[in-house]
């Protein structure tokens, strides 16, 4: 197996190592993808399941797909063993100029069934080893009750309540954008922050970029960091705040700026209330940048 850095992956309530240089090339909910060198690496998906499972009916679908290419197909030993407190079964299929082991993996006590994939590309002992390595991180839910969210350079911590809705990737941006009980919130990121900062000042980047039109923002330092905020408040009393909490919605923007990786954090809330500073607080603790290794 290749030395190298690696690094550990979250999204949902999944998570797992892998080498640092692969790289994602689908993000969904529930199923991530990776290749590396331009070759695909590794493929995932899970979901839960109702009371009953058997591994013989995924197994059986995997087995007539691969007949129906013309590949073959066996069970064989997971790579290392199933990982800590899961059930597991392995499998292998080949066919011209394509391979891969792979493995199912069920936890009962989350109820969740989770597929991975290594495809071939990699000399079989490597495969091997990788694969083993992969899978003993494997992690398909938290002791604590919260979703985290790592992919990339930065992370999130979440209650479970907020669903992910649509995660935006884009060169030197991204955004996961959640869902709860009719409120919003956006988890935002920009690099590098100090070109960005060159051309605008945090507060006017707020404004423009983070969906802060309209706001006044004023500094907000988090973390010893540079930081600005804007909140949109309610009227005051009586029949107009009643109006505003049924017709609109309010927004409590907060942007800093984590000068040592040199990017630019930004939480969106929007919500017919307002968020107090304790729980607007603990949304930006959970949402920072780290070192990718």
């Amino acid at each position: 197996m290749p030395s190298g850095p690696w690094q550990r992956v979250a999204w949902d309530e999944v998570s797992l190592e892998i080498p640092a240089h692969w790289s994602p090339v689908r993000v969904e909910e529930r199923e991530l993808a990776f290749e590396e060198g331009g070759e695909a690496a590794l493929e995932l998906g899970w979901r839960e399941v109702g009371a009953a499972f058997s591994f013989d009916r995924p197994l059986g679908d995997l087995r007539r797909k691969a007949r129906r290419r013309g590949a073959f197909f066996v069970e064989r030993p997971l790579p290392g063993g199933p990982p800590a407190g899961l059930e597991g079964r392995g499998f292998e299929w080949r066919e011209p100029g394509r391979a891969a082991l792979g493995a199912i993996l069920f936890c009962r006590a989350c109820r969740k069934a989770s597929l991975l994939q290594f495809p071939g590309g990699a000399a079989a002992a490597e495969a091997e080893g990788r694969a083993a390595r992969v899978l003993s991180s494997f992690r398909d839910h938290r002791a604590d009750g919260r979703r985290a969210w790592r992919l990339f350079d930065a992370e999130a911590v979440l209650p479970a309540r907020w669903r992910l809705r649509r995660p935006r990737f884009e060169a030197g941006r991204y955004a996961l954008e959640f869902a709860s009980r009719g409120e919003a919130l956006a988890l935002l990121r920009w690099a590098p922050a100090a070109v960005l900062l060159e051309e605008h000042p945090l507060a006017e980047f707020a404004a423009r970029f983070a969906g802060g039109q309209g706001l006044e923002f004023r500094a907000c330092p988090l973390g010893g960091e540079e930081g600005v905020e804007a909140v949109e408040r309610a009227p005051a009393a009586g029949l107009p705040r009643l109006l505003a909490r049924l017709t609109r919605r309010f927004r409590r923007i907060r942007l800093w700026h984590d000068a040592a990786r040199n990017r630019i954090l930004g939480v969106r809330f929007e919500a017919r209330r307002e968020i107090g500073d304790e729980e607007m607080e603990a949304l930006c603790r959970g949402w920072r940048s780290h070192d990718s290794t």
